[in-house]
């Protein structure tokens, strides 16, 4: 076993290429870590820096210094990784006590800070980010190296994307320097950038009939079904059968896009019918189920029927924009509207009857006075 002693600070390794364990004191309470490196010289730096540590009694020093050559080799890959908690990544194997502080397995796997649909949502973001940035240690990405990267992404796409992937490394940056990974955050300064509106396009009744053609019964179904209730396709996926009153021909969504509130939706009889059809033939919980398969493997499925159909372009989401449109176009008041699409302000709404006020002008404007 060899050893060596910085001040009141022991550290120790069994053999050679064993990684060094030290152990220090502050205020009567005797701590020990072990740094995930057999490097004598890196130890004894450690060491050195701890022991500044406890002569000051700050253990939150002691902590920086334990973390400082780790962080140092650090990439935003192995960040990455750590973050999304699927392969945890290793900065050493030292083992903090309870409620002083925390491995990053322990961190990420407590880590609660978006919603699943959003996780979910921005994993094309992520492996975007991991492609770009992977092998680039975390302190050379700089504020100006964001802003750049940024500023890419919205002349490939749009200031939308733009402000996605901002929202996405502000978040990962966030959680990196609550647990000391990071002194600055690259992205505190960035601003998200106004975007340009964009009014929603519906389907007519024509590029209905020709998507229907080319799907399957259940595809039928779940198009008939968000068409005639404007739901948001995870608002599908988590429908359960106690929030379905087919008696009265109502649904009940709870905890709208994460709000925590809930909306109520009168049926169609098409909605209604979708709903007696399929049944309750899940056999997972309570869940309805009108759909098992993933919202990716559906976003695929209407990209290949419409290109069959030789229409645009269908998305799930567009069906709610039908859904919407078709309001307006009858006449229901913006307000109702609102409350059966779940929009927590009167201002999303509104693009709606923006669209429908377009045609009007158009109509208008025909007239030629």
């Amino acid at each position: 076993m060899e050893k060596f002693r910085v001040g009141t600070v022991t550290a120790h390794r069994r053999t050679e290429t064993a990684s060094w364990s030290l152990y220090w004191r502050i205020d009567g309470t005797r701590y020990r870590r072990t740094i995930n490196t057999p490097d004598k010289l890196i130890a004894e730096e450690v060491a050195e820096a701890v022991w500044r540590a406890v002569q000051s009694r700050d253990f939150a020093a002691a902590e920086d210094a334990l973390q400082a050559p780790f962080t140092a080799q650090l990439n935003f890959g192995n960040l990455l990784d750590a973050f999304e908690a699927e392969c945890p990544a290793s900065l050493g194997s030292y083992t903090p006590q309870a409620g002083q502080s925390h491995t990053l397995q322990d961190i990420t796997v407590g880590y609660d800070g978006w919603q699943t649909r959003t996780w979910r949502g921005n994993k094309a973001i992520r492996r975007r980010l991991r492609a770009e940035w992977g092998s680039l240690p975390i302190h050379s990405i700089t504020s100006r190296k964001v802003a750049r990267f940024l500023s890419d992404q919205e002349q490939i796409s749009s200031a939308s994307t733009r402000n996605h992937y901002l929202t996405t490394l502000s978040t990962i940056f966030k959680w990196a320097e609550q647990y000391r990974l990071l002194k600055e955050i690259p992205t505190r300064e960035i601003r998200r950038k106004r975007c340009v509106e964009q009014v929603p396009e519906a389907l007519t009744q024509e590029e209905i009939k020709a998507l229907l053609k080319q799907l399957t019964d259940t595809e039928q179904r779940v198009v008939v079904f968000l068409q005639d209730t404007g739901l948001r396709i995870s608002e599908l996926t988590e429908l359960r059968w106690q929030d379905v009153d087919l008696e009265h021909k109502l649904i009940i969504i709870r905890n709208n896009k994460g709000t925590g509130y809930f909306r109520s939706i009168p049926l169609t009889q098409r909605a209604t019918e979708v709903l007696v059809t399929h049944g309750d033939n899940t056999g997972r919980e309570d869940l309805v189920g009108l759909y098992a398969k993933s919202e990716r493997y559906l976003r695929e499925r209407l990209k290949l029927a419409s290109a069959r159909a030789k229409i645009r372009h269908v998305y799930p989401h567009i069906l709610r924009h039908t859904f919407a449109t078709g309001l307006v176009d009858e006449g229901v008041p913006l307000e109702t509207i609102q409350k059966l699409l779940g929009h927590k302000g009167i201002n999303m709404t509104l693009r709606y009857a923006k669209k429908r006020g377009k045609g009007l002008k158009g109509a208008i404007d025909k007239l030629g006075r």
